[in-house]
């Protein structure tokens, strides 16, 4: 469910006073609500009543709208709500026409500066008048300009001597005074001294001189046919530029010099200068850098997603190719190997995927990888839900890599790596929201598109390898210079993440620091709770295709039992099975029951918040200590499995072999003879000790080793063992097997051995 923001969390809301305020309008006042034009026909102390100016209803009476001071207050807040508060005279309006500006600070400076200057000697002729100095007749307006003309020289004298004098005293004392009759002309214009009659005193010259052109139709062509080849990708300069336009002009005029035709005119420097200034900046950024640069220069930006205030309300991730040549070797072995091996391996360059939260800017997945893919994309997005405190401190991060949880909306480009079934079954089995901007737009996740280049400025471009563009690559060949192996710019780029960039001042956060923002965010509203690790390996889950023994199920060297693990195996036996496990915690897999069910089976303790990676490095540090102990104790082994098999030929030559058919009772007492004795508990929980040394983890044959029950015993029952339930003496199969054959000589007799029970030892 939407939750509804705080307005104070964006902008502060205007305190207004606990009283409306009536407001009055003009009789000649045009308002404007909500692109509809009004005029005010009444007005009490609860509001006022409008009419609609270009709506009148059926029969033909004008419409009115009722509306309180609150309401409009509330539409003026918002933009909606306008009004002039009266008309324009006839001569005010074609003057505005005329000058093409309703406003006087519309209007050029010089032009402002004159209409000013007229305006000052009306209002002092005006006075004059009032007094009783002055008269309309033409000496007596000569005798006033005189006296103004004195009384400006003297106050500007007295400015001058003043410190600080005010801006534009010398422009009107330096003018010169108008003839008697302009000054009457200047008076008809402005009857009164009020502001909204000064643009009548604006004058024409703003529309003299000549606009005639003045080259012809067939030079014009040509002008602009030359000035066009100014947008191309080769980016001429406009020196190259007229250099062709004159080339061009000289052909046409040999042409037309020899059908007897007048030559063309050829336009100067400055006249191609004028027609390419007259393009537009999107058609000049579109010919000369291309459509695509055009497009991310001039689409509408609005500083980002608003309204994101919450911790995850917003995650942005993308793939980026990281602009340094690496080399694929182990940290110290480079200098080890000889020189024609050195140059014979190529440097490659990574991807890295992040997660970045738009609110915080604080990156809460990362994954780093030869390629980029499904694979990556989901990587990273498991590392949204993991605490990666340990991971940046193995790699000597000292800040906390804490930020994890559920986020409210995901947003990823259209590429592979992202739009694809494996992507949107795990977004839509974790009830994440995500989106697919249109393609091509990159701003549309401008903040992780930021994040990347500031990591390739402040930290790339300073390592050596650096892979630069094509234009620059003769200058500096990165991949020649290549230096620095995967595992140490992997560790660079961790802890600049988390040590530097996490802790640096932002400034899309009003400098404050992405980690400061996160606590500050996640207290305030707090983080939505991660899924469960069942969920998690369900939906990210690595899976792949297992066969089930009586052991239960391999996965990556370790045994998984259950009691609905065993369960399918007596039905389907080592049929291939579906499983899921979580490559950060190999403590349990998911086994696919049916169609829909899925089941969720424990392995070995010491594997839970395990990853793979870490358990794959130990097995194969295992593998190769155990593999020099192999060889020594081999010739061991081969003479024990020898008399084994030798034992195993004699007893066959004596013993025989009988097979009768299966009946359900048969079947059912087979089915509850295997489960006799086992106990299936969580025995992981208590690690059990580990013998070492050289023949560390050797399994005891024989009957005495296993603690198998011989045939006496497993007639009567189980023998009652502390390792979980048995089976009561009395409850004995119907079925009865056949006496076998009399033997040469009768088995030893054994004594009978606590049935065994599931343990740790087992998953070894």
């Amino acid at each position: 469910m939407a939750m509804t923001l705080r307005p104070k969390l964006v902008l502060p809301t205007p305190q207004r006073s606990a009283r409306p305020v009536r407001w009055a309008f003009d009789d000649a006042a045009r308002l404007c609500l909500l692109g509809e034009q009004f005029n005010c026909i009444e007005t009490n102390e609860r509001g006022c009543i409008l009419e609609y100016t270009t709506r009148t209803s059926p029969n033909g009476q004008p419409l009115t709208l009722p509306i309180t001071w609150d309401e409009l207050d509330a539409l003026e807040r918002d933009g909606a709500f306008t009004f002039e508060r009266k008309g324009y005279s006839l001569e005010q309006s074609r003057k505005m026409l005329r000058a093409g500006a309703r406003r006087m600070r519309d209007l050029p400076k010089k032009q402002r500066e004159t209409i000013a200057w007229k305006r000052m000697l009306i209002e002092r002729f005006c006075q004059l008048q009032a007094q009783g100095l002055a008269t309309m007749s033409e000496a007596s307006i000569r005798n006033a300009l005189e006296i103004i003309q004195s009384t400006l020289c003297r106050e500007a004298e007295e400015t001058k001597a003043k410190k600080g004098a005010q801006a534009g005293s010398e422009i009107i004392t330096l003018r010169r005074m108008p003839h008697p009759s302009t000054l009457v002309r200047w008076l008809k214009k402005m009857p009164d001294t009020s502001k909204e009659s000064a643009m009548t005193l604006m004058d024409g010259r703003c529309n003299s001189g000549n606009f005639i052109p003045r080259f012809n139709v067939d030079e014009t062509a040509i002008l602009f046919r030359c000035a066009r080849a100014f947008l191309m990708k080769e980016k001429p300069s406009i020196a190259s530029t007229n250099t062709m336009m004159r080339i061009e002009f000289r052909k046409v005029n040999a042409e037309r010099r020899r059908k007897h035709l007048p030559d063309l005119k050829i336009p100067s420097e400055k006249k191609l200068r004028d027609v390419i200034g007259s393009f537009t900046a999107i058609e000049t950024a579109a010919g000369r850098e291309g459509l695509d640069e055009a497009v991310n220069l001039f689409r509408p930006c609005s500083g980002g997603v608003q309204d994101l205030v919450r911790p995850l309300q917003r995650v942005e991730v993308d793939g980026w190719k990281i602009h340094l040549y690496m080399i694929a070797v182990a940290i110290g072995l480079w200098d080890h190997f000889p020189e024609d091996l050195r140059n014979a391996m190529k440097p490659l360059r990574m991807w890295l995927t992040a997660a970045l939260c738009c609110t915080t800017r604080c990156y809460v997945g990362l994954w780093i990888s030869k390629t980029v893919d499904a694979a990556s994309t989901l990587q990273a997005l498991r590392m949204i839900f993991t605490d990666k405190t340990a991971l940046a401190s193995s790699f000597g991060a000292t800040t906390p890599w804490e930020y994890r949880g559920t986020p409210e909306l995901m947003v990823f480009d259209t590429g592979s790596e992202n739009y694809n079934e494996d992507v949107v079954a795990a977004l839509t089995d974790l009830r994440i929201p995500f989106l697919f901007p249109q393609t091509s737009a990159p701003s549309a996740r401008g903040r992780i598109e930021r994040s990347h280049r500031t990591l390739d400025q402040k930290l790339i471009s300073n390592l050596c390898g650096r892979a630069m563009p094509v234009q620059m690559r003769k200058q500096y060949e990165g991949e020649a210079r290549a230096c620095i192996t995967v595992d140490e710019a992997v560790k660079v780029i961790l802890r600049y993440i988390v040590d530097g960039y996490h802790n640096t001042p932002h400034a899309g956060l009003g400098g404050q620091t992405p980690r400061s923002k996160w606590l500050d965010v996640s207290l305030e509203f707090g983080v939505p709770r991660c899924p469960d690790i069942h969920e998690l390996r369900l939906a990210l889950g690595v899976e792949r295709e297992a066969r089930m023994q009586a052991s239960g199920i391999l996965v990556l060297g370790n045994w998984y039992r259950s009691p609905e693990q065993h369960a399918l195996f007596q039905k389907i036996r080592n049929a291939p099975v579906r499983t899921r496990y979580d490559r950060e915690n190999l403590g349990w897999i998911s086994l696919q029951l049916d169609d829909v069910s899925w089941a969720t089976v424990p392995g070995p303790a010491w594997m839970r918040g395990v990853n793979a990676d870490t358990w794959m490095a130990a097995r194969t540090d295992l593998q190769r200590r155990f593999k020099i102990e192999a060889q020594m104790t081999e010739p061991i082994v081969l003479d024990a499995i020898a008399a084994a098999l030798e034992v195993d030929r004699e007893a066959r030559g004596r013993r025989g072999i009988i097979d009768s058919p299966l009946t359900q009772d048969m079947l059912d007492a087979v089915q509850a003879r295997t489960l006799a004795g086992i106990a299936w508990t969580d025995d992981n929980a208590v690690p059990a000790q580990r013998p070492t040394g050289l023949f560390a983890g050797t399994i005891p044959v024989g009957t005495a080793a296993t603690g198998a029950p011989d045939e006496q015993d497993r007639q009567r029952g189980s023998t009652p063992t502390s390792g979980g339930p048995t089976q009561p003496a009395s409850a004995k199969p119907s079925y009865k097997p056949p006496k076998r054959a009399a033997r040469e000589t009768p088995p030893t007799p054994t004594k009978p051995k606590p049935v065994r029970s599931w343990t740790k030892r087992d998953t070894e």
